[in-house]
Parts: structure tokens; C-alpha cells; sequence
């Protein structure tokens, strides 16, 4: 039950993004849908979500690596260029995205700081997400499984939060973000570079952080599909024309605004 749960969890984050990425081009604005209000509301959205991951706890359950091939040996020095690549990855992303626009694509004022926005509320969205979904099925990472007797052989929250990976998604975001801005941006700008370089550093980490033991290669390519989605959603976000407006009455609350 518990792994259709996490499966339909992907799903429900990739089928979205596909949706989307056939979607008619639009112009991306530095704030999401009109309003920098959005923006906040985003960033507050994946603090919550990010807390609530800490507070949580998995299940106390015995779920074997999702791909099947069960232990993997700890590699700490692998485990440690992974935490390198994540932070100093969405670092130099964030860079390579103000240097495309500023030299790429000659962007000067409020416009500049588009796709660092776009790039760090993808990126944190995700890591939001993922912080969550992690406390969901109580999988085990490989580094604690026994293979012998089927049990996650150590009692830390955080040998039961293999999936998905958290290293993976919020590149993966960043990629998905960089795309999302090549297809939805009516002006076309040069966004390539951005895109081979979050790409890059999220495959990075879809496969070393196998190599490191501490997630199985479901867990690293779910991360991958989950944070490329959010990547693609809050790019489109970003390139709503107008604000959206929120209304109540007695039949309920709607939304209204050019898309």
C-alpha cells in the first residue's frame, strides 16, 4: 500500500509537468503570476514543507531498497562530493543563470533577476516537497539494509528516508526551471548553457548518490522526476502575463486571470 502511495506520489508531480511543457510560449516575468506576492508565498510554501519534513517522522517499518538489488556499502568520501555537488551545484547555477541573462541575453534592470528567482524557487520548492514525501513510506537506504534478515538494521529517522532522493530533486528543479523558461519564454533567449549545466550536476547525483550507498537508483531517478516537474511548474508560473485574482461567494472560491 505503501509503495503504490509513494508511485502515485511521482506520478501525480510528472504528469503535470508534461502537460505543461506543451503549452503555448509565454514571456517570463521576474515574479511568479503577476505578483511578487506569489513569489513569497512560495518560498513561505517550501519553509513549511521544509519544517514539517524535520518535525515528521517515518514509519517504523522494514521497506527493503526500492530497486530491488537491496545493501549497498557506505561510502562516506563518495557521500561528501554529493553534499558538495548539491549546495555548490545550485550555487554556480544560480551564477550561470545571472551570467547567461546579463551576457547571453543582454538583460539589464528588474529583468536580471528572473532566472535566479525562477532557478532558487524551484530548487526550494523541491526541497520542500521531498523533505515531506521522505517521511511517507519509511523506505530504507541501502547503507541500512540487511539482506540477510530483510530489517533496516538502524534505528535513525533518517535510514527510513531513502525516497526520494533530496540530493537529487532541487538540481533536478533548477534543470526543470531552465527548461521550463526555454519553452514558455515567447523571446526565446539563450538559456542552453544553464540548462546542460543543472542537468549536469542533477545526473551527477542521481547516480552518485547510489554509488554512496545511501539511495537506490528508484529513489534517484524519482528525486530527478519529482524536482524536474516543480522545475517546470514554477517556470510556467512565472509566465503569466497578468495577476491572478481569488474570489469567494456562497458557490465557492474562483480564480481568474490570463494564463
Amino acid at each position: 500500500m505503501r509503495l503504490a502511495l509513494l508511485v502515485a506520489t511521482a506520478a501525480a508531480a510528472v504528469l503535470p509537468a508534461t502537460a505543461l511543457a506543451q503549452t503555448a510560449p509565454r514571456r517570463i516575468e521576474p515574479v511568479m503570476l503577476g505578483s511578487p506576492w506569489f513569489d513569497v508565498g512560495a518560498f513561505a510554501l517550501g519553509g513549511a514543507m521544509v519544517g514539517a519534513g524535520l518535525a515528521l517522522s517515518p514509519p517504523q517499518v522494514d521497506v527493503a531498497p526500492l530497486d530491488g538489488l537491496g545493501a549497498r556499502a557506505w561510502r562516506p568520501a563518495v557521500a561528501t562530493v554529493t553534499d558538495v555537488t548539491l549546495w555548490g551545484g545550485m550555487t554556480a547555477t544560480l551564477l550561470v543563470g545571472l551570467a547567461v541573462d546579463r551576457y547571453g541575453n543582454s538583460t539589464t534592470g528588474l529583468r536580471l533577476l528572473r532566472a535566479p528567482v525562477v532557478l532558487a524557487e524551484s530548487a526550494w520548492l523541491a526541497i520542500g516537497v521531498v523533505s515531506v514525501v521522505k517521511n511517507l513510506g519509511g523506505v530504507c537506504r541501502p547503507r541500512a539494509w540487511n539482506d540477510a534478515t530483510q530489517t533496516c538494521t538502524h534505528d535513525a529517522d533518517e535510514d527510513r528516508r531513502a525516497f526520494p532522493s533530496g540530493h537529487t530533486a532541487p538540481l533536478a528543479a533548477m534543470a526543470g526551471a531552465s527548461l521550463g523558461m526555454m519553452l514558455f519564454d515567447d523571446e526565446r533567449p539563450l538559456r542552453w548553457p544553464l540548462l546542460a549545466t543543472a542537468t549536469a550536476l542533477a545526473g551527477t547525483n542521481l547516480v552518485l548518490r547510489v554509488v554512496a550507498g545511501a539511495h537506490s537508483w528508484v529513489d534517484t531517478g524519482t528525486g530527478f522526476a519529482i524536482g524536474a516537474s516543480i522545475g517546470l511548474l514554477t517556470a510556467w508560473g512565472h509566465s503569466a502575463r497578468s495577476p491572478v485574482t481569488l474570489g469567494a461567494s456562497a458557490q465557492g472560491v474562483t480564480v481568474s486571470g490570463v494564463f
